[in-house]
């Protein structure tokens, strides 16, 4: 059967324009080969030769070839790779092998497409875990082991692939039916979910509806993946050091946290960990207990409020034509109150006031305010009172109660805006007279520097942080000298091309603006070159 579509598709009729996304066929060809792709993944013979010759055929012919296709593509080799094998160590060599391949075939993408391309092996490490919770002691401690050194490789992948985003992102929009391309990496894990929800575990269900409309965005589905890969490492991190102090632990994560949302610079991704911590509770909750989620919601909540970050600053926003900077600003207003009162639940009122402090000197007033009383339509508005997050709620909420409606989330989160006037204004005064303490408060300035003078006790920190994310995506390299799987095992062509070039990965100043609770310091930018081999990395370990 498979030999009938691969003849009906002679290379005589395969332009080197076949593989544009904008191509009349592509579309045609892509529902052919899923279509048959699910027929023969469900055969006890099955033979995705056919497939796997087109794709090949289509990958060759372009440089910067679609998502769909490599995606298409990988499933065949990876399903070939893992065919009635239901070892997790063979899945996870297949998954590296995996991992090597979308580098192969993102070289000549840009950074947003080659962050995108990595969501089904991410998704796969996900499953890898929840099903080592079934094996014993160290059988278990080993498959995490290998999972966390995958993992930390796609974040290293993903701080390179940054640092190749232009300004203004990528356009490039997902083409229809997604959800069926989804499928060919979702067979494996049907549980009577929809593909889309199986392939993204750990996001909710309103992020994962917009991959179900027209036109949603390469750029959105890079930031996805990125908070996805992310919220992955933390929830292991914080289950891997539940044993040690947890307010160690929690300030050794906040500074992980901090450093990585600076070196990604994804507004999306940003969205999507503000969009997370207001739902009731987190998607971590299916291998997390409730004491750990509670600590990563803790971790996140202080690396959202208590930082500003420079690639999300007031010039930005303002110079922006949409109001999609303004919402991810109201958020945080949101999301502050929210934490606000949850900490006064609790009775840590200096963890509050730290709240009110940090977010009253961010640029996140300034720019609402200044956003809200540009909108000329609405005539004269009076300004608020003060920059805390009550004062700024109270305002928008009474211009919404006016008829002035400018932004959605204060109506589908005003439950959850619930004022105690006399609690807030003693706050407000205590926010006067709290002297914070470098145990307690790092913050950013508006421009994304640090502001306090004592800096050099984490510059040596941060610098081993920004080796460790290059190392960690050299480490999901195949090497010959060492023995490791050719992709070609996979069921590759060896003519797609080396899976990385040589690199000098420079970071932007920016990248290496971050604050400990302990003390406050940043470096300027610094260069990365020849990162440790697979062999020193495995010294380390």
């Amino acid at each position: 059967m498979d030999s009938v579509l691969v003849n009906s598709l002679p290379m005589a009729t395969f332009p080197f324009s076949l593989a544009s996304r904008t191509h009349p066929d592509l579309r045609s060809i892509l529902n052919d080969s899923i279509h048959r792709f699910l027929i023969e993944i469900n055969k006890e013979s099955r033979d995705l030769s056919g497939i796997r010759s087109i794709c090949s055929r289509l990958l060759q012919s372009s440089l910067d070839p679609p998502l769909e296709i490599v995606w298409l593509y990988s499933a065949v080799c990876f399903q070939e790779s893992i065919a009635y094998q239901n070892d997790v160590f063979a899945v996870l060599a297949a998954i590296k092998d995996l991992l090597q391949l979308f580098s192969t075939c993102s070289t000549s993408c840009n950074g947003l497409k080659s962050i995108a391309l990595l969501a089904p092996a991410v998704s796969e490490l996900y499953y890898c875990y929840l099903g080592s919770k079934n094996l014993g002691g160290k059988e278990a401690k080993k498959v995490r082991k290998e999972i966390e050194r995958l993992i930390e490789g796609v974040l290293g992948y993903i701080s390179i692939s940054s640092s190749k985003i232009a300004n203004g992102g990528d356009g490039d929009v997902l083409l229809p039916g997604f959800s069926d391309l989804v499928r060919v990496w979702t067979v494996r894990h049907e549980n009577g979910k929809d593909a889309i929800s199986t392939l993204f575990p750990l996001v909710s269900a309103e992020i994962r509806g917009e991959f179900h409309k027209e036109g949603c965005q390469i750029g959105y589905l890079a930031g996805v993946l990125v908070a996805e890969a992310f919220l992955l490492r933390l929830s292991l991190k914080v289950q891997g050091g539940t044993n040690g102090a947890k307010s160690e632990l929690q300030k050794d994560l906040r500074i992980w946290a901090v450093s990585s949302i600076s070196v990604f610079q994804n507004s999306i991704f940003l969205d999507v960990l503000l969009r997370l911590l207001l739902e009731a509770s987190l998607p971590m909750l299916t291998f997390l207990d409730t004491a750990e989620e509670a600590l990563v919601r803790d971790i996140l909540c202080d690396a959202l409020i208590l930082s500003d970050y420079s690639f999300l600053n007031y010039e930005i926003v303002m110079k922006r034509t949409d109001d999609y900077f303004i919402s991810i600003f109201v958020r945080r207003l949101i999301l502050t109150h929210v934490a606000i009162m949850a900490a006064r639940t609790r009775g840590d009122q200096s963890k509050a006031i730290l709240y009110i402090d940090a977010f009253s000197k961010s640029s996140v007033p300034c720019c609402l305010i200044n956003w809200v009383t540009s909108q000329t339509q609405f005539g004269k508005i009076d300004k608020p009172n003060s920059s805390t997050p009550q004062s700024l709620l109270k305002w928008l909420i009474e211009l919404e109660d006016k008829g002035i409606s400018l932004f959605g989330d204060i109506s589908k989160y005003r439950k959850r805006v619930v004022f105690d006037e006399s609690k807030a204004s003693l706050q407000n005064l205590n926010a006067g007279l709290y002297k914070q303490t470098d145990e307690e408060l790092f913050f950013f300035d508006k421009k994304g520097g640090p502001t306090s003078e004592s800096r050099e006790d984490h510059d040596d920190d941060m610098d081993m942080m920004d080796g460790a994310f290059i190392a960690a995506a050299q480490s999901i390299r195949a090497s010959a000298d060492n023995g490791s799987r050719k992709r070609k095992e996979l069921g590759g062509d060896d003519e797609l091309g080396p899976l990385f070039k040589s690199l000098k990965y420079k970071t932007n100043p920016s990248v290496n603006d971050y604050l400990s609770s302990g003390n406050e310091g940043g470096s300027s930018g610094s260069e990365v070159e020849n990162p440790p081999s697979d062999d020193e990395m495995d010294d380390t370990d």
